[in-house]
């Protein structure tokens, strides 16, 4: 019998691959079916167990059995809501492997995952703390379409995988003070390697896995704060991006470029620069109803004080309703990959008109220009802790922190020159903003007090009100705010015994 010629890869006629590519494509198919023919045999015995098991429950009372079954029952319903994806996504043993930290989640073995260098603890890091970051919907995993999308799409790719372990690492390390981990370094190297193979090929060096790759990569200073560092994988990422033809032409239903536009994002709110990407355009957004027509209005050039006063309360009136369209579909339990995009389109897009505000810088200092510049940065740090759940020792707010401090230091020396008390009420809002994405609460809680009590401002509820004239969102009464509240209560006691 002849030899049966594989059509997928290049043979010489004698059935045999003749490059080591095309071999390493037939390693590859055999594994997998070979994986998926244990993944089935093992799912069999599983069942059998299952089966037996309830049988020797089943021989109980039939009061026991009957409660048995309801439980199964619900269980079954519990476990399709949360492995059933909407749109067309079927079911997946990957998408178990969210169910929690450590080794052995993944029973049967279907994964790609490694079970060294951290990788499996490291994926549950991403996947539970940084990817909700990236989009503006919340955490609760089982009501997110678009992280077991993500889950699944990295788990179907080796290099990817390397790529989102090494970003995780990299979090982990500065969440513990200690960067470059040897675990961290482990997975920078895989991804390096891997990535260095696909740019070699012609059919790999702009996929969509090789531009998230570069994404994740050139993202690396939004977690250490240094974004210098990562300016050869930001230009290598736009030319990538033009080489595709454009952020639209990027594959995963609109997830990849979701991603590839916060990150850049997040780039220009630390560096204090314009974003590298361009804007998404909303005309046609499908939430774009519900935010006020100025969002579509091209922002008018802040050539004064008076003009810059003007864009920061066109911005306050777009930012209010957008946090409010953000409430309704985090409580929504039907909100869709699609809902998500368009929400995020729309968050980048306010920012990119925020990082496009110029500040006149007239001489001597006006305290209404430097009132004005700081609620800029009052702004920003309101959609990063509102849409990205940020905290204060993220390098986002850090860097945010370092700008708007000095302004205020400024300010306090012309507070006296401030007598609207609509623009001392804007104040109390700038700072307390700043004090709930700052690790120096003690500073802002100072100040706080004695403006409050400047105002006649004595409750809580007094503050939201007052706070409710320029942005608030309810996800902004966080544990930091209540940090702060309470250092402002013992330092108001303490004025009004002195």
């Amino acid at each position: 019998m002849s030899s049966k010629n594989w059509q997928f890869v290049s043979t010489n006629g004698g059935g045999k691959a003749d490059d080591e590519q095309s071999r390493r494509i037939i390693r590859e198919n055999a594994m997998r079916d070979f994986r998926r023919s244990e993944r089935l045999a093992r799912m069999k015995e599983f069942e059998k167990q299952k089966q037996a098991q309830s049988g020797t429950e089943h021989a109980s009372t039939h009061r026991d059995a009957d409660a048995m079954a309801n439980r199964n029952r619900e269980q079954q319903a519990h476990h399709d809501q949360e492995v059933v994806l909407r749109g067309c996504f079927d079911r997946s043993w990957e998408i178990m492997s969210l169910k929690g930290p450590g080794l052995g989640f993944d029973p049967f073995t279907s994964t790609v995952l490694p079970d060294h260098h951290d990788s499996q603890q490291l994926f549950h890091h991403f996947v539970h703390r940084i990817a909700p970051k990236l989009q503006p919907v919340g955490s609760n995993l089982s009501r997110i379409s678009i992280n077991y999308f993500l889950a699944r799409q990295i788990l179907e790719d080796s290099g990817l995988l390397s790529t989102v372990l090494f970003h995780a690492g990299l979090h982990t390390d500065a969440l513990s003070g200690k960067l470059w981990s040897a675990p961290t370094l482990y997975h920078h190297g895989e991804t390096v390697r891997i990535l260095n193979e696909r740019l070699r090929s012609p059919q790999n060096a702009i996929s969509d896995s090789s531009v998230a790759m570069v994404g994740f990569l050139a993202a690396s200073g939004n977690i250490t704060g240094d974004t210098q560092s990562d300016m050869a994988h930001t230009q290598a990422l736009q030319d990538m991006i033009r080489m595709r033809g454009g952020l639209s032409n990027l594959g995963w239903q609109g997830v990849l470029a979701m991603l590839l536009l916060v990150g850049d994002s997040i780039r220009a709110t630390i560096s204090d620069s314009r974003p590298n990407l361009s804007a998404p355009d909303i005309r046609s957004n499908r939430l774009v109803a519900e935010l006020p027509p100025s969002i579509l209005q091209p922002a008018p050039p802040t050539i004064d004080t008076a003009s810059l006063g003007r864009e920061i309360r066109t911005m306050m009136g777009i930012i209010t309703p957008l946090a409010s369209t953000q409430l309704r579909l985090l409580k929504d339990p039907s909100t869709t990959i699609s809902s998500v995009l368009s929400l995020t389109d729309l968050i980048v897009a306010v920012e990119h008109r925020l990082f496009n505000i110029k500040v006149p810088s007239p001489f001597p200092p006006e305290p209404q220009a430097l009132l004005y510049d700081s609620a800029r940065l009052a702004l920003t740090i309101c959609m990063s802790c509102n849409f990205r759940d940020f905290r204060p020792l993220s390098a986002t707010l850090m860097g945010l922190q370092k700008r708007l401090m000095p302004i205020l230091k400024s300010l306090e020396s012309l507070y006296g020159d401030m007598t609207d008390t609509h623009q001392r009420r804007m104040l109390l809002w700038i700072l307390w903003v700043g004090g709930i994405a700052s690790v120096n609460q003690e500073w802002y809680a100072k100040r706080i007090s004695v403006l409050m009590l400047e105002l006649g401002l004595a409750e809580v509820e007094e503050l939201r009100n007052c706070f409710r004239e320029f942005v608030w969102s309810p996800r902004m009464d966080d544990q930091f705010s209540y940090s702060l509240w309470e250092l402002v209560q013992s330092k108001m006691t303490l004025s009004k015994i002195d």
